[in-house]
């Protein structure tokens, strides 16, 4: 199976792309040298975090989700994430685990309820992850885990006061992906990732994706948005991404993304 990436998110977590012979004669300079800079604000090899997920309906009822997620990079262009949900108690212990190989990503799924691990193919990426309006793929993406066609360089903008840089990403036919294209855009002061505009073939805008850059988590060299909030037009509502805590360059045992773990239900 293969992830395509977000444009914007693909960037943030600094998978491996053809960026980096990338010319993008549509816009000014190398794209290869603001991925770079993006990935300069990611960790390097490994980080923990304690994530609350405030889900809103189209209606305006909430739900918040408490999870935590360990991210690990395997080898230079290769990672795996695993995002393990804490409460409410009706869903505590409720897991997906990605796995990146050669050739393609791994994703699968455990429920308490079930008692069991399923994979999620490339036809379900678009599933709700935990109920929010994250898919598979956009936690994939989100996490580094996302391998997609190259990114086209599109002219500079400006987006709410500040100058970016944007980006425009066709998913791979293959890929399973539910986007048509991807519209991003990151910072040129701060190379930080602002927003990305996901769209549906026929062209409609379904996931505007935004991060807050007023708050940052700065650590070890590290700087992200604490928060992001994922829009969706077509379902109505959103769900807004908060970090409560990170440690970067964690010592992560290797067995907290074996397939035997994830069946456990343990950390």
């Amino acid at each position: 199976m293969r992830l395509a990436g977000l444009g914007l998110l693909l960037l943030a977590a600094g998978p491996s792309t053809d960026a980096e012979d990338a010319a993008a004669p549509d816009g000014d300079g190398p794209l290869a040298e603001i991925v770079d800079c993006v990935r300069g604000n990611f960790p390097a090899s490994s980080s923990v975090q304690e994530v609350e997920l405030v889900v809103t309906d189209r209606a305006g009822g909430s739900r918040t989700l408490g999870a935590k997620v360990w991210w690990s990079r395997i080898k230079k262009d290769r990672s795996r994430a695993l995002i393990r949900v804490q409460a409410p108690e009706d869903v505590r212990g409720m897991a997906v685990l990605l796995i990146e190989r050669d050739g393609g990503s791994d994703v699968f799924m455990y429920s308490p309820e079930m008692r069991k691990v399923r994979r999620i193919t490339s036809h379900t990426l678009s599933g709700s992850l935990f109920g929010s309006h994250f898919s598979y793929e956009d936690f994939a993406s989100l996490q580094g885990l996302a391998m997609g066609s190259a990114l086209r360089r599109l002219p500079v903008s400006d987006l709410d006061g500040r100058a970016v840089d944007a980006f425009e990403q066709v998913p791979d036919a293959e890929s399973g992906s539910q986007y048509a294209r991807v519209v991003s855009y990151v910072t040129q002061d701060t190379c930080l990732p602002v927003r990305s505009d996901m769209y549906e073939r026929g062209g409609d805008l379904r996931k505007v994706m935004h991060a807050d850059l007023d708050d940052l988590i700065e650590q070890k060299g590290v700087r992200i948005p604490r928060s992001l909030e994922m829009t969706d037009h077509l379902a109505g509502g959103s769900t807004r991404l908060r970090i409560k805590s990170m440690e970067v360059d964690a010592k992560i045992p290797r067995k907290i993304f074996d397939l035997t773990t994830l069946e456990s239900g343990r950390e």
